[in-house]
């Protein structure tokens, strides 16, 4: 796995590419550092609506027991919003 693998490249791999009609595809080209910052709390430069699909991809894949995201690999940094 490229550590430049796009969210849209990573579903595709995990074999759940139905799982891009959530997504913009402003999404879909977000890499999983991008991912990580927007757990956290950070905008990754996306705008709303991309923020709402990005939250209904994770609330549909936690619905089916899927990690959050499709890399298993995962790591929020240390110090994350207490908000979240």
């Amino acid at each position: 796995m490229s550590e430049k693998e796009t969210l849209g490249q990573a579903l595709d791999n995990e074999g759940s590419s139905d799982q891009k009609s959530f997504c913009t595809n402003r999404l879909l080209n977000l890499t999983k550092d991008d991912c990580i910052e927007l757990l956290q709390g950070h905008d990754a430069g996306i705008n709303n609506e991309d923020k709402s699909a990005f939250n209904s991809l994770c609330k549909h894949r936690v619905n089916k027991t899927q990690p959050v995201l499709p890399w298993h690999d995962l790591k929020l940094h240390k110090e994350v919003d207490p908000n979240w």
